[in-house]
């Protein structure tokens, strides 16, 4: 493993933990926009609170990896660097780290890095919300596959950090 210092691990291994809770936050108040109303204007304002959430969401995730990346020495750069820290997480570089992620935890979380994109480049009245549906219904399975992933990379760091 990349020579990285006990202190650096546990406070990796802390905003890892601490980002995962602000996802679960953002998982919860996805939900609770999806409940609201049925009227025409309750139904555009979930439209919007909804994408602003699933932007969030990805947003939070992506700040995790690139804390990973920047601790060890990896963080990619030029214009498809969202997709390459993305699928730079379930690498497994020897002697540097573990993979950070599943495969298929990359694969759906793909799909978010996907649609923030064009989230930040549309008018919010250019949504298309069938096109947000899979991923609202999906958020709280992808929250979970993303959690148990971090939450196993976090115990390697407490490992490396402890010195095993």
């Amino acid at each position: 493993m990349a020579e990285i210092g006990a202190a650096r691990l546990r406070t990796l291994a802390a905003e890892i933990r601490r980002e995962l809770e602000a996802l679960r936050r953002t998982v919860a108040e996805l939900e609770w926009v999806e409940a609201q109303g049925d009227s025409e204007s309750a139904v555009r304002i979930r439209i919007y609170a909804s994408a602003a959430m699933l932007d969030t969401f990805y947003t939070g995730i992506e700040r995790v990896l690139e804390r990973v990346a920047r601790v060890f020495g990896n963080l990619p750069d030029g214009p498809g660097w969202h997709r390459e820290l993305l699928a730079s997480a379930a690498l497994d570089v020897p002697l540097a780290r573990p993979p950070v992620l599943r495969e298929q935890t990359v694969v759906v979380l793909a799909r978010y890095l996907a649609f923030r994109h064009r989230f930040r480049n549309l008018y919010l009245f250019d949504l298309e919300p069938e096109q947000m549906e899979p991923l609202i219904a999906g958020a709280a399975d992808a929250l979970a596959a993303l959690e148990q992933d971090l939450q196993e990379f976090a115990e390697v760091l407490d490992a490396l950090a402890a010195g095993g």
